[in-house]
């Protein structure tokens, strides 16, 4: 059975067949490594760094990791087939982890399709503050508040999103970032 090509019944039986060790189970769902992430010089890293990550979606039971050779991008994430490509040339980040892992998030909490910004907030919102490993917030800025409290400001935003639209301009005046880096 191959990694490239399972389904989620596959990865189920997978799961406690003699093929499990093709899968990387966390505490909550399961990573499924396809063949081209052995490419990538830090591929072992990456899925240590998916499983201490996973936890933190809940939503995901199942998570396919590969390789994307899109120079653009430090990852890219296809929420309809739950499916993270990390490009080849980049040293792994949590802060990318979790952005890329909040797009797979987003249909299943209800968010706006395909938002750079929240899928940030998402992430930012879930992210424990020792693992943040970057001076800003993807597509959003840099709050000028310590990072221990991006992950409330975030949670702030998504709150404030349930009752009015303009949660990104809410984010960046709670959290004192001027301009705006990227528009939805």
């Amino acid at each position: 059975m191959s990694g490239n090509n399972m389904s989620r019944n596959d990865v189920k039986r997978a799961k406690t067949g003699a093929n499990s060790r093709l899968l990387h189970e966390s505490v909550v769902g399961v990573l499924v490594p396809l063949t081209s992430l052995d490419k990538h010089e830090y591929h072992v890293k990456i899925l240590e760094m998916f499983n201490k990550a996973m936890p933190f979606f809940p939503e995901l039971d199942v998570v396919y990791l590969g390789i994307t050779d899109d120079h653009h991008c430090k990852a890219c994430a296809d929420n309809r087939n739950n499916l993270i490509k990390y490009n080849l040339n980049d040293e792994p980040k949590f802060t990318t982890i979790f952005h890329e892992l909040g797009h797979l998030v987003t249909p299943l909490i209800g968010g706006p399709k395909n938002s750079e910004p929240f899928a940030s907030l998402i992430a930012f919102s879930r992210i424990p503050t020792e693992l943040i490993d970057e001076d800003h917030i993807p597509y959003l800025g840099t709050p000028k508040f310590p990072k221990s409290e991006w992950p409330k400001l975030c949670l702030k935003a998504l709150e404030f999103r349930k009752t009015n639209r303009n949660y990104i301009q809410k984010f960046m005046e709670i959290a004192n970032i001027r301009g705006f880096p990227y528009e939805d």
